[in-house]
């Protein structure tokens, strides 16, 4: 039997994942989401005056479809694609909407017959992230850099009921959001720091998602 150790960083104790209380909009839509990284459990686990707990799972991947976003024969448009279809995004520019469609026409994957997602997390400070690409801003070599960026991990993303009933928990530890809400907080700070880093070292050479809507349209 293949057993992968998952956590979930919650301010409760979840001995029972429930898909009727995951959020729509979230990166993958609903799912319950984990990560292969304790520490970073431990961290979204915290608000800034709040603690919570780790919650450790085992679950049977033998019979589970996984699509991994990270493998080779997948691009950061494909996991684009499946963010804009998932989360709202501010559109203030006829570009944005023509990045969008162009993303949901060419890269969307039929992530229904899927059992687990893997894949980036987008947290807020990335999604701006996102949001300057669909803006023209960054191009796609910077969006990929972002993309290593803070060290925020990978979700692994419990979408069908056959995975549901594929995850046992295990036991749950206590994250004390004096320790774990700084180390959250820096991280994302470090990450935007490197960001910013990465614009002003690199130059404007590269492809914008102006030049992949004029290849599609053979301009």
């Amino acid at each position: 039997m293949s057993e992968k150790t998952v956590y979930h960083g919650s301010r409760i104790i979840v001995k029972t994942p429930d898909i009727r209380k995951s959020r729509p909009d979230t990166d993958f839509g609903p799912g319950f989401y984990c990560t292969e990284i304790e520490d970073l459990a431990m961290e979204w686990a915290c608000s800034i005056d709040r603690s919570g707990y780790s919650n450790r799972y085992e679950i049977d991947m033998s019979s589970l479809k996984s699509l991994d976003l990270n493998s080779d024969e997948y691009t950061p448009l494909h996991w684009l694609a499946i963010l804009v279809s998932n989360r709202s995004v501010r559109i203030s520019a006829p570009i944005q909407k023509q990045s969008i469609e162009f993303l949901l026409k060419n890269y969307l994957i039929d992530i229904k017959k899927y059992d687990i997602i893997i894949g980036p997390r987008a947290d807020d400070s990335y999604f701006a992230i996102v949001e300057m690409f669909l803006m023209n801003t960054i191009t796609i070599e910077q969006l990929n850099r972002a993309l290593n960026l803070g060290d925020w991990g990978d979700q692994f993303v419990i979408k069908s009921k056959k995975a549901y009933e594929s995850i046992r928990f295990v036991d749950a530890t206590p994250a004390d959001h004096r320790i774990y809400y700084p180390k959250r907080k820096k991280r994302d700070e470090d990450a935007v720091t490197s960001f910013q880093q990465m614009l002003r070292e690199v130059g404007i050479e590269g492809t914008y998602m102006r030049d992949i809507l004029s290849n599609e349209k053979g301009e």
